[in-house]
């Protein structure tokens, strides 16, 4: 059976990623742009023109996009998203369903990069992020979005990178990732008292894979902040923790980024 597309992206949803990563990129290696766009940067000119608008981008004096004080801040900001989701969210990636059991729970047993590697390409192993992050009411495709930048899906010694963020055919590729992920709907179950919600399934995946997150990262202190604030534990409070920091009193997947 075909299931039928469900995830969609606007186009002012990749306008902005396109812009975001654009910004993130020229503060992280140090790029401007000189005002004549020349042969694949002339891709590039709808998003500097978009951040410039926003105040993130300037022309220098020598005629040069580049990279303001508050476009510094908003670049940061693009980062420290990017990798939180991935901290809180990757380990939903490898989940044996039958045995409730995550990959990452054993990631300290294993003594070399083979070894982690062979773990992984085991065949009990269900990807459930794209299932996950909806149930948690965050966005799959933003999600798939930051795997391919923190796979360096665009990275500038590529010919042709600007043309693909710019006219967004990737995006085709992430809808794609989303629509053939295990979905929710597809996790209920017959048990022996009659049936098992995906929303009760669900409710158990991510409370233990936030469990396994505690377990992974003991010391880190933000991590525990956070999971008590966003998802806190059954029965269980540690008033030794802090609240979060300011900026993040939103779950991380809950808040929605912007320019």
């Amino acid at each position: 059976m075909v299931r039928a597309m469900k995830y969609e992206v606007s186009e002012q949803s990749r306008r902005e990623a396109a812009a975001s990563f654009l910004l993130f990129s020229m503060w992280k290696n140090q790029r401007d742009y000189d005002v004549l766009l020349e042969n694949n940067d002339q891709c590039l000119e709808p998003s500097l023109l978009l951040l410039q608008s926003k105040g993130y981008v300037e022309l220098s004096a020598q005629h040069h996009y580049t990279v303001s004080e508050s476009g510094v801040v908003k670049a940061q900001q693009f980062e420290a998203r990017y990798q939180a989701l991935l901290t809180y969210l990757d380990l939903f990636g490898y989940v044996d369903l039958e045995a409730g059991e995550f990959a990452w729970a054993y990631y300290s047993e294993c003594g070399s990069k083979a070894e982690w590697q062979s773990l992984l390409a085991e065949e009990r192993w269900e990807d459930l992020r794209v299932a996950v992050i909806g149930h948690l009411g965050g966005s799959a495709p933003e999600l798939v979005f930051f795997h391919f930048v923190s796979e360096e899906r665009f990275d500038q010694q590529t010919a042709g990178w600007q043309t693909e963020l710019a006219h967004g055919v990737f995006w085709d590729q992430v809808v794609e990732i989303c629509d053939s992920a295990i979905q929710p709907d597809e996790l209920a179950f017959e048990g022996e008292n009659g049936v098992v919600t995906a929303q009760a399934v669900l409710d158990d995946i991510v409370e233990q894979g936030f469990e396994c997150l505690r377990m992974l990262h003991p010391e880190d202190q933000e991590i525990h902040a956070n999971l008590q604030a966003w998802y806190p534990a059954h029965g269980r409070h540690d008033s030794r923790l802090p609240p979060p920091l300011p900026g993040w009193e939103i779950p991380i997947w809950q808040a929605v980024w912007s320019l």
